[in-house]
């Protein structure tokens, strides 16, 4: 008995307020958290964000599509490109806010839990993860030069840069959306599965 009485806790505690429907489907009943930014100020935001997210995983692709003088063998250019890029993909994923509160005037709250708090410190680490690379590039370029290949190199640092402005400031406005905090409600009673 006493083991009816815990919460459930882990990633997947969140399926405890999902209640199947007649029609085969799900609906849920758990705790939203309403964002306080109005409707049109969010939509501007959610937009500049979108393009931003959009900026920054273009200019962390491109340097490892194309010939990039640091990209061939120096580990302190790959392994800080490749946090860049590690980041990215995390920061993509807490990004997935846009679209969900794009109509929506609140999230619920296991959504929230994984984009809007995360968002800023995901963007930090791939905007410092860029600048890394990017001081890489040039420890590279000083030791061993652009070996004919000054436009790659060029391009490398101008999509670091691009990068680590655009996360910056993915970070700065995932900062400018104000949520309350989440309501607790309980979780719906359940019965016993047939």
């Amino acid at each position: 008995m006493a083991g009816k009485d815990k919460k459930p806790r882990g990633r997947r505690a969140y399926l405890q307020y999902f209640t199947p429907t007649v029609g085969g489907g799900y609906t849920y009943n758990g705790p939203m958290v309403p964002c306080r930014t109005p409707r049109a100020a969010r939509r501007r935001l959610l937009a500049a964000l979108g393009a931003l997210l959009a900026a920054v995983t273009g200019c962390t692709a491109l340097p490892g599509l194309v010939p990039v003088p640091g990209m061939q063998g120096c580990f302190y250019v790959i392994l800080p490109w490749l946090g860049q890029l590690a980041g990215t993909v995390f920061l993509l994923g807490a990004g997935r806010l846009v679209p969900w509160l794009w109509d929506a005037d609140a999230l619920r709250r296991y959504r929230y839990e994984a984009t809007a708090p995360k968002l800023p410190l995901r963007a930090a680490c791939t905007a410092v993860c860029a600048g890394l690379a990017a001081v890489g590039e040039a420890v590279c370029l000083l030791r061993q030069g652009a070996g004919g290949n000054a436009g790659g190199a060029v391009l490398f640092f101008g999509c670091q840069l691009c990068a680590a402005a655009a996360a910056a400031g993915a970070g700065r406005l995932a900062k400018r959306l104000a949520f309350d905090p989440p309501d607790e409600t309980p979780p719906p009673a359940q019965g016993p599965r047939p």
